[in-house]
């Protein structure tokens, strides 16, 4: 694509910027600051003496005059004085009321009186700073000793003075009348105190820190701005002028022009830099020129372990043949698998140059020397907190920012298990806990990290949550901030019930259990079921999960279960407590080893049940059961059922766990071999 514009240059008498390179007529100011001031005479008046004021003084007596020279600025030309004013700084001033209303004049002169050769300081630039006081005394005085050929050029009053401030006297007319003045001419202006004999009036003289000045101000310069019409569309692109053909020396706005030439230069983001020239002629030169559009072509950058995809870091379009920056990643996580770039000094960002459509880049990485793995998260922490931008983080932090929190800041849940959290943190200077991280509404942190000096360090620290948690960070600021943090997964949080000598226990989690893959002990519910023969209690081996407090029978050994975050409901007739609690007589059972062997008695007394237990209450199976229900045990272990004891007379019944026909003593307990005496077969009573 391809657009055409044209360069305009025109001469206007205002001052304004408008489409087109407008050279216009605007008003400058050029501050003259005092090259010599002296005193001519007087009391006490320092002759020979270098100082810096410029003392007006009456004392009966003496009379004296000041005298100031400036030299004429190199852009001075009479024709274009708009103003001119003498700009006299007072120090110190007569403040009695009677005094205001007398007359200050002004004079221009020629140059010093031969008579004043041995009353003043040399006429030289010294390397002191010079000294000038006014004395006047007597009325109708008009001898002026230390004027050659003076001209009053201006008058006023004390009261046209205030201490500590300045005061501008309008000499235009006089400034403006120098026709034969030229840059470098001396100009000498004389102040003299008027016959009603002014006291005490100091004014700042050459080289005083607020060193009086002739201020002119000139119109009718001509002076340059610079803008452009487009003929085509309407983007509007930069021109810089210069005043070279190397473009090593650009003309600022408001820089004097005259016939030259000069060279221009247009840019546009999207198109190729335009360079041309003009020339300034007294007429109003055009330049026509066409901006091509830059051809876009597209990208993407991969991060790979060799052949080993990873992820796609970054991808987007730039202009052909031109450089892409970007910045990139210190540690990525690919299917749990820590990899990082390789170690850098400097800032992890580089570029490279966008030579053909399509580019793929790919940014090379690889695992640790010690690999990690069972990443869960990983993250940028910009992306998590404030961004922290400070510091060098451009230069210093993976992707070229850091992130901070004021206030404690989510970043991420998790699920029961162990952990590590590492971080990368930069701090300004040793730092005690600058990085906190907090487990949901906890007041204490599981892990603070501290900072160790200017660089980025690496941290890390464990931690153990039994339900499924949000995790928050706290601390630093735009200087003092985290790179980045990732957390493995380094095991199961685990509860370890403990089972009696004899074998069995009950038992009772306040967190949900996973009991895939654990093989030291067996876990059961119970459950009634009805059958033909009566009512049964059975157990049911549990091969999953559980919910949180949720009643167990467990048999084995004494081992850890893991902790999950949540289960589905089961059905369950036993429950659980996780505190000690008391129950009240009859209403449960419990697991003992008692008179009748172990099993589960009915409590005929008021009973506290320990934490983390269970118990089959009373209700869910009946008020015709007998206090004690016998566990099915055999040399193989259990085999799926419990067996109530029945009273006389009573409905429940066991379930056989091996089919039909097995044998069962008054008290519930499987018989292998029968003897004489009274059983329970299928149901039914017999008598051997």
């Amino acid at each position: 694509m391809k657009r055409i514009f044209l360069l305009k240059v025109t001469f206007l008498l205002c001052f304004f910027i408008v489409w087109g390179t407008n050279f216009v007529w605007g008003d400058e100011t050029v501050y003259i600051d005092i090259a010599e001031s002296y005193n001519i005479c007087g009391l006490n008046n320092g002759a020979n003496q270098p100082v810096n004021q410029l003392y007006v003084h009456s004392q009966g007596g003496n009379y004296g005059e000041a005298q100031i020279k400036f030299l004429l600025d190199s852009k001075f030309d009479n024709t274009k004085v708009k103003s001119a004013k003498l700009r006299l700084y007072t120090i110190s001033k007569e403040t009695g009321s009677n005094r205001q209303t007398d007359p200050i004049n002004i004079y221009s002169f020629s140059g010093l009186n031969s008579n004043l050769s041995k009353k003043t300081a040399t006429l030289q630039n010294e390397s002191a700073d010079h000294n000038a006081k006014v004395f006047s005394y007597g009325s109708g005085n008009t001898r002026n000793y230390g004027f050659s050929n003076p001209v009053s050029i201006a008058s006023t009053t004390l009261a046209s003075f205030n201490a500590s401030t300045t005061t501008d006297i309008d000499i235009t007319s006089y400034i403006a009348g120098l026709s034969s003045a030229s840059a470098g001419t001396a100009v000498y202006i004389g102040i003299q105190a008027g016959d009603a004999k002014p006291t005490n009036l100091q004014l700042a003289g050459y080289k005083h820190t607020n060193a009086s000045q002739l201020v002119i101000e000139y119109t009718s310069e001509l002076l340059y701005s610079a803008s452009f019409t487009a003929n085509e569309g309407a983007i509007i692109p930069n021109i810089t002028i210069y005043s070279d053909a190397q473009r090593q020396t650009s003309v600022a706005n408001g820089t004097l022009v005259n016939g030259n030439t000069y060279y221009f230069t247009a840019s546009f983001e999207g198109y190729i830099n335009y360079e041309g020239s003009f020339t300034v002629n007294g007429s109003n030169p055009s330049v026509s020129f066409t901006m091509t559009a830059k051809v876009i072509y597209s990208y993407t950058v991969n991060a790979k372990d060799g052949d080993l995809f990873l992820e796609e870091l970054t991808s987007g379009s730039y202009y052909k043949d031109e450089n892409v920056n970007y910045h990139y990643k210190q540690v990525i996580n690919h299917e749990g698998t820590l990899y990082q770039a390789p170690a850098t000094s400097s800032a992890y960002k580089t570029s490279f140059t966008l030579d053909t459509n399509g580019k793929v880049v790919n940014h090379s990485y690889s695992q640790p020397a010690t690999p990690v793995t069972g990443i869960v998260f990983l993250e940028e922490a910009e992306n998590l907190f404030t961004q922290g931008t400070g510091s060098a983080a451009d230069t210093r932090c993976s992707m070229g920012a850091g992130g901070y929190a004021s206030s404690k800041t989510k970043f991420v849940t998790l699920a029961p298990g162990k952990y590590s959290l590492t971080i990368s943190n930069r701090c300004s200077g040793d730092r005690t806990a600058i990085h906190k991280f907090y487990k949901g509404d906890d007041e204490d942190p599981f892990f603070s990290a501290n900072g160790k000096g200017y660089n980025l360090e690496q941290t890390s620290g464990e931690f153990t949550l039994m339900v499924t948690t949000d995790l928050y960070m706290l601390g630093g600021d735009n200087n003092q901030y985290v790179d980045w943090l990732y957390i493995v997964k380094t095991g199961d949080a685990v509860v370890t019930p403990t089972i009696s000598d004899v074998g069995w226990a009950t038992y009772c989690s306040e967190y949900a259990l996973d009991f895939t893959g654990v093989t030291a002990l067996t876990a059961y519910t119970a459950s009634v079921v009805a059958t033909v023969e009566g009512t049964t209690v059975k157990f049911n081996k549990v091969t999953g999960k559980v919910p949180a407090n949720t009643g167990l029978l467990i048999s084995g050994e004494t081992a850890s279960v893991p902790v999950c975050a949540s289960a589905n409901p089961v059905a369950n007739i036993m429950e659980g407590v996780t505190t000690e609690t008391v129950k009240a007589a009859e209403t449960i059972y419990v697991l003992k080893n008692g008179t009748s062997g172990l099993g589960f008695y009915k409590n005929a007394n008021p009973f506290t049940l320990r934490a983390n237990s269970a118990y089959i209450p009373a209700a869910s199976i009946g008020a015709t059961a007998r206090g004690f229900i016998s566990l099915d045990d055999e040399a193989t272990g259990i085999k799926g059922s419990l067996t109530p004891a029945l009273s006389e007379g009573g409905s429940l019944t066991p379930t056989l766990s091996e089919g039909e026909g097995a044998w069962y003593d008054l008290s519930g307990r499987r018989v292998a071999k029968p003897t004489k005496g009274v059983y329970i077969q299928n149901g039914k009573k017999i008598i051997k």
